[in-house]
C-alpha cells in the first residue's frame, strides 16, 4: 500500500507543476466592441484537458487590444519562456467602414 501512495503523491505534485500557457489569442469584433480571448493549453494532448482555459477581455478601439497584446506577449514570454513562434494571434476584425 505504501508504494501506491507514494506513487499517487508524486502524481499529483507532478499534477501541481502543470502550467497553463497562453497559445492562441483571437480578436474579434468592430468598432466600439472588441473581444480578446485568449486561449491556454497546458501541453497536454486535447483528449486529456479537463475543460476549455479561455480568459476574455474587451477593449473599445482596435489600437488598444493590440497595445495590450504586445504588452502581455512580453510578459508571457519571461514568465513561461515562450518564443514568437509559441503564440498565434488571429486578427478577426471587421475592417472600419465596412458593413455585415
Amino acid at each position: 500500500m505504501s508504494n501506491l501512495k507514494r506513487r499517487v503523491d508524486r502524481l499529483m505534485q507532478d499534477a501541481r507543476r502543470i502550467s497553463w500557457k497562453p497559445h492562441i489569442l483571437l480578436l474579434t469584433g468592430r468598432e466600439n466592441e472588441y473581444k480578446l480571448e485568449v486561449h491556454e493549453w497546458n501541453g497536454v494532448p486535447g483528449s486529456a484537458r479537463d475543460g476549455s482555459h479561455t480568459k476574455t477581455y474587451t477593449f473599445p478601439d482596435k489600437e488598444s487590444a493590440k497595445v495590450f497584446v504586445g504588452e502581455m506577449e512580453e510578459y508571457w514570454r519571461k514568465k513561461y519562456s515562450l518564443v514568437s513562434s509559441d503564440l498565434l494571434l488571429l486578427d478577426l476584425t471587421i475592417p472600419a467602414g465596412r458593413k455585415n
